[in-house]
């Protein structure tokens, strides 16, 4: 990887100042959470307290998730420009995954090739 414009330094308080952002469709709950998913910020109005405490909890988790997922997609973004172009035009290889079995992880783009499926 190429050094960062600035540095180590600027990099980190940059990708540590990366938030993302999510509210519910009446505006009631709104969250701002990091990439890493911890909650940095919650503004609840007088409306969100209608939907009880357990919906109201369910509400603030999603919203969280999606904040988070934003902030990671605004994190990973900001990492992708600072790595040099692809030498070539061929694809990457993708490396598949075992389960802790040993199993083909669900996904796996050539599970079927390499383990056929077992006869019953």
């Amino acid at each position: 990887m190429s050094p960062s414009p600035g540095g180590d330094e600027d990099l980190e308080r940059r990708l540590g100042a990366v938030c993302g952002r999510a509210g519910n469709a009446d505006g009631s709950v709104r969250v701002t959470a990091t990439a890493h998913g911890a909650l940095a910020d919650l503004r609840l109005d007088r409306r969100a307290f209608e939907l009880g405490p357990e919906r109201l909890g369910a509400e603030i988790v999603r919203l969280t998730a999606r904040a988070a997922a934003d902030a990671l997609r605004a994190e990973l973004a900001e990492l992708a420009r600072l790595l040099p172009e692809p030498p070539c035009d061929r694809p990457v290889r993708t490396v598949d995954v075992e389960a802790d079995d040993g199993s083909p992880a669900a996904g796996s783009t050539d599970a079927a090739r390499r383990h056929p499926p077992r006869a019953s």
